[in-house]
Formats: C-alpha cells, sequence, structure tokens
C-alpha cells in the first residue's frame, strides 16, 4: 500500500514553510543520521497535545528548541556538501577560479533559524572562513548564538527582516547566501520577494551565488498524491544533533506541519498552514504549541519574473525551457554523486534554484 504524507523539510523564523511529499520523496528525504522519523497520524499528535492543554502560543519561532528538535532529523553535512558544490560550479567573475577549489569561504545564511547550515558549512572550510546569520526572531537568534559558542564557532549573527538587509551590520560582503528550508513562502508580496533578492545582491560579491530551496512544482500543484500525517523526533541520547533531555526522561517530540483541511485562497497563493508541535516525556504532554503559519507557493515563472525584475542576478542557463539554474534535490544523487535535476521524477522533491549575482 502506498503511504503519502504531507510534511515540511524546515521552516524557519518568519522564513520557512511547510510542503507536501509523496512516499518517494518523502523517503529520499529522510537519509542522514536519522535514517526516519517515526510517523504517527494526526489524530494521535492532537489526542497527545490536547492532554497537554494545546494553546495558541506567541508563534512556534519563539520556541528555538522545540523548532530545532522538530527538524533535526535532516542530513545537513549532505546539504552543505551540496550548497558547496552548487557555488563551485556557478560563482562567477574572480570568484570562478577559486570556487572549485574551496567553496565559498564567506557564508550568510537569511531567516537561519538555529543556523544549523552556516555552522555546519564552519566545519568544510579548508582555509580560514567565515559565517554569518540574519532571523526576525530574537529567540532564534540568541539559540544560534549559544550553539556557536557552544561548538566554538565564531558566528555572527543579527536579528533583522530577510526582505530588507545590508553589508553594514555584518561589516563584510559575502560570497554565497542561502534561503533555505522554503523560507522565501513567508514572503507574502511581490515586493517582498524582489526586496529579498536586492537584499542579497547588495550583500554579495560580484559573481557570488544565492540559493533558494522552495517547495518543488509538483507539491505546489498537487501533481503527486498527498495526506495529511505528522512524524516523531526522539530527545535526547537518541536524537541525531543530541538535542533535548539527555538519559532515560527523554522524550518524543509529536510535529504536525500542514493540514489537508488547511485554508488556500488562490488568488494570492497564500496558505494558511496548520502547525502544531507537542513534547511527550513518560507519556505526558509537558510543551505544546498549535498555530497557523500563512505561507505563500510560488511558481518557477514567477520566481524568473522576480529575478528578473531585479536586476540583480544572472539570467541564463536553460533548463526545461527556462533561463534559470534549477535543481530537484538538496543533497546530491545517492546513485550517481551530482545534483538532482529539477525533471527527474523519481528524486526531485525541491525546488533549489541556483543565482549568480551579476559582474561588472
Amino acid at each position: 500500500m502506498r503511504l503519502a504524507v504531507l510534511i515540511a523539510l524546515g521552516s524557519l523564523p518568519l522564513g520557512l514553510g511547510w510542503l507536501g511529499h509523496s512516499d518517494r520523496a518523502f523517503l529520499g528525504a529522510l537519509r542522514g543520521p536519522m535514517k526516519r522519523p517515526r510517523l504517527r497520524s494526526l489524530a494521535v499528535v492532537r489526542r497527545a497535545t490536547a492532554q497537554g492543554g494545546i494553546q495558541e502560543g506567541n508563534g512556534v519561532y519563539s520556541l528555538p528548541e522545540l523548532y530545532d528538535l522538530a527538524f533535526s532529523y535532516r542530513d545537513f553535512e549532505a546539504e552543505v556538501e551540496f550548497l558547496f558544490k552548487a557555488h563551485a560550479l556557478h560563482a562567477g567573475g574572480h570568484l570562478a577560479g577559486t570556487a572549485s577549489e574551496k567553496g565559498p569561504t564567506r557564508i550568510l545564511e537569511i531567516a537561519a533559524g538555529p543556523a544549523r547550515h552556516c555552522l555546519t558549512a564552519a566545519g568544510f572550510f579548508s582555509t580560514e572562513g567565515s559565517v554569518a546569520a540574519l532571523d526576525l526572531s530574537p529567540e532564534m537568534v540568541a539559540y544560534g548564538k549559544g550553539l556557536a559558542s557552544d561548538a566554538g564557532i565564531e558566528l555572527t549573527y543579527c536579528q533583522g527582516d530577510m526582505a530588507d538587509f545590508s553589508p553594514e551590520p555584518f561589516g563584510q560582503t559575502f560570497e554565497s547566501v542561502w534561503c533555505l528550508l522554503g523560507s522565501a513562502g513567508h514572503l507574502l508580496t511581490n515586493d517582498r520577494f524582489e526586496g529579498m533578492l536586492r537584499s542579497a545582491g547588495e550583500v554579495l560579491e560580484p559573481g557570488g551565488t544565492l540559493v533558494l530551496e522552495l517547495p518543488h512544482p509538483r507539491e505546489t500543484f498537487r501533481v503527486d498524491d498527498v495526506t495529511t500525517d505528522g512524524w516523531d523526533v526522539p530527545e535526547g541520547d537518541d536524537n541525531p544533533l543530541g538535542i533535548g533531555l539527555k538519559g532515560d526522561g527523554g522524550g518524543i517530540l509529536g510535529v504536525v506541519w500542514g493540514d489537508f483541511e488547511d485554508e488556500f485562497e488562490p488568488i494570492t497563493q497564500i496558505r494558511r498552514a496548520t502547525v502544531e508541535l507537542s513534547l511527550e516525556r513518560q507519556g505526558e504532554a509537558v510543551q505544546s504549541i498549535k498555530e497557523v503559519v500563512p505561507q505563500r507557493e510560488f511558481t518557477v515563472q514567477e520566481v524568473l519574473a522576480l529575478v528578473k525584475l531585479s536586476g540583480c542576478f544572472e539570467v541564463g542557463s536553460d533548463v526545461i525551457g527556462l533561463p534559470l539554474t534549477l535543481y530537484g534535490s538538496l543533497e546530491l544523487s545517492e546513485a550517481t554523486g551530482q545534483q538532482v535535476g529539477v525533471g527527474e521524477e523519481e528524486d526531485a522533491f525541491r525546488l533549489v534554484v541556483v543565482l549568480t549575482k551579476k559582474s561588472p
């Protein structure tokens, strides 16, 4: 019997999105330290959270450790490897000559949440490099700084809007900017999406790269059958990142990110995604939150039009009739070790856009 789930692979403070997955895409997404979170039904998650008295909180992004735990099964090392190779392939100008040797050496992650990608990148530098992050949530900024301090990583983490930022707070420009995990879905208007592109263009060196990760068009248009579900992630000793209470007291976080009955406005293309997180220890709910997160669903044609409108990036490299560089996964193919094409039916489950800043 075919298993289909609706699952989000990421979400960051005011910068991430829910997204649906077929069983094929879902299983392909769960490579890494924790091969597969244990799924549970929506009814089970909701029953558990109701037992603990579910509350409308200040937002899931104000609870960074709970959020970090929810997505700790991600294979950050594999994804950063992809990001380094994408930069090596597509950096231009004066960066093109050195990119293939060492990848980017100055990286900014926007709508970064716990900043797991840029913190992981710090371990990839073959020579001296620097990482920085930007997020609107003060709780996420403080949490990311704490992770960096614990790991002995120098991280410049600034609080700010991913649709309006500049180099000044960071004191430098960057070779690569990453907007990952569906973060652009929180840019609900064309003006804000263009603002993100222009801001990224301002902080990037000529020839630098901007990588956007969005839901795959097959999910946006419901080409693949999907249904709703949730997943479990363990705390502590069994957690891939060691998050949460250690020892016998470690619990299980039940996650729901998106509901089949979520309201979708076809005129604005905004979906009001239901998000529920419930942490259980020894069978009792000890922390829970439920909220509705508005997220816009973009088409490739819209992304192309907004990239052209920004005037910051090269438009070329024809892919499936579109002059954009597009991939179908934030990881390399296990079979070939190469990037996954956006049109590959078996392996493509994300829309990854790689843009190169124009050189003088």
